[in-house]
């Protein structure tokens, strides 16, 4: 799997000996990153991005599971 960070902030992940690709927009990938960070604890990341977005941690919350 490669994952790269395009310079517009989207991210796109392909599988090796597939054509597929998966292609996150900005706040998608932030939310995978955040994720990564949080070691995959979905409240924990979503109480990073909701400082860093100045947003309510439920609805930060709620877009991740969406």
């Amino acid at each position: 799997m490669t994952v790269s960070v395009l310079s517009n902030g989207w991210m796109e992940i392909r599988l090796a000996g597939s054509p597929d690709t998966l292609l996150c927009t900005a706040a998608q990938t932030a939310m995978w990153v955040s994720l990564s960070r949080a070691q995959w604890v979905l409240g924990d990341a979503a109480l990073e991005l909701a400082r860093a977005w100045q947003a309510d941690p439920w609805v930060v919350r709620d877009r991740m599971t969406g």
